[in-house]
């Protein structure tokens, strides 16, 4: 009986803590989504205010797509990108 209770509680223990890092992996994936959106406005202004030469923005469109293909196709990308 003792190490049924104990298997409980430890079981308990771990769900609470797998739901907490899952709402904090939750939360960076909101602000990276958030920060991509972002990057491309501020790219888009500097390109129409002429601060940015447009031959540079292909490259940074490139970075930026690698960086989004990194996570949505790494085994969190349920989390980066979650149904709206």
């Amino acid at each position: 009986m003792e190490q049924a209770k104990e298997l409980q509680e430890f079981g308990s223990s771990l769900l609470w803590k797998v739901s907490n890092e899952e709402q904090s992996l939750r939360q960076n994936a909101i602000s990276f989504e958030s920060f991509i959106r972002h990057i491309r406005s501020m790219i888009s202004s500097l390109v129409a205010q002429k601060l940015l030469d447009r031959s540079l923005t292909s490259k940074y469109e490139e970075d930026l797509q690698r960086a989004i293909c990194i996570i949505a196709e790494g085994d969190v990308a349920a989390f980066f990108f979650p149904a709206k």
